[in-house]
């Protein structure tokens, strides 16, 4: 249980960690238009929060718009932008929300290593290889948390029954 534990929070992370966290967000208000004001405008859009959406809907979770982020990154060479929305979580709830300019959002960002800013995006020859990278760190370093947890796992199964 350990392990799928492990797993599924590198996974997790890695999906965080190549998309900078503002291309959903740039996407869902410039493409999408879900809502008639998608962001706040003061005196025009009072709502505070940018996104409602995904807060209810699985759909619009950014987990999961960055797993489609990161495979539409890997498949952008090999598919047609078509092809690519209507791959997007969402497309499946109304095909009326496919974006209509989905290769601007595309690209590993390694925002942690480069800044926050948007716009730091990797060219495409080096990207996969910023990819291996940080899943080889993640990987590295969970295989050392397993080290180092193993003796007071084999001790505490010692102790039981």
């Amino acid at each position: 249980m350990l392990a799928l534990l492990i797993v599924a929070a590198i996974g997790v992370q890695i999906l965080g960690l190549l998309i900078h966290p503002a291309a959903y967000w740039a996407l869902t208000a410039r493409e999408l238009n879900i809502l008639s004001y998608p962001v706040y405008e003061k005196g025009v859009w009072e709502i505070r929060d940018d996104m409602p959406l995904t807060h209810f809907i699985p759909e619009f979770s950014p987990l999961a718009a960055h797993a489609w982020l990161v495979w539409a990154t890997l498949n952008r060479n090999r598919m047609d932008e078509r092809a690519l929305v209507t791959h997007a979580p969402w497309y499946s709830l109304n095909p009326k929300w496919a974006p209509k300019n989905v290769r601007p959002y595309l690209g590993f960002d390694m925002w942690f290593f480069f800044g926050d800013a948007p716009g730091t995006r990797l060219g495409e020859d080096k990207s996969i290889g910023y990819v291996v990278m940080t899943a080889g760190a993640l990987v590295a370093m969970a295989v050392f948390c397993i080290f180092k947890l193993r003796p007071l796992i084999a001790h505490s199964s010692r102790l039981s029954p």
